[in-house]
């Protein structure tokens, strides 16, 4: 489970970097279905027919999905740049 703490980490790390710029990320792939697991256990597994979860893995990357309006204006990723490279992420 020690990808998965590093990746909560990396993806806080990178949410407070880019708090205050209004600019909303949605997780994918593997650790977005993780996440999205965690949250379902939360509730009690409601809204899903899987009576039983997979284990949860990791690619070890995190996954992110941006509107289109976001790949229109540049001016906007601006902030989430800067994070990334701050942060010593790679695209």
């Amino acid at each position: 489970m020690g990808e998965l703490s590093q990746l909560s980490d990396a993806l806080l790390d990178l949410i407070g970097h880019i708090s205050g710029s209004r600019l909303k990320l949605i997780v994918g792939g593997g650790f977005g279905i993780y996440l999205r697991h965690k949250e379902l256990l939360k509730a009690g597994n409601a809204g899903t027919l899987l009576k039983e979860w997979p284990q949860p893995r990791s690619t070890n990357d995190l996954d992110l999905f941006l509107k289109t309006e976001l790949l229109a204006d540049s001016a906007k990723l601006k902030p989430l740049a800067d994070a990334i490279q701050q942060l010593g992420y790679g695209v």
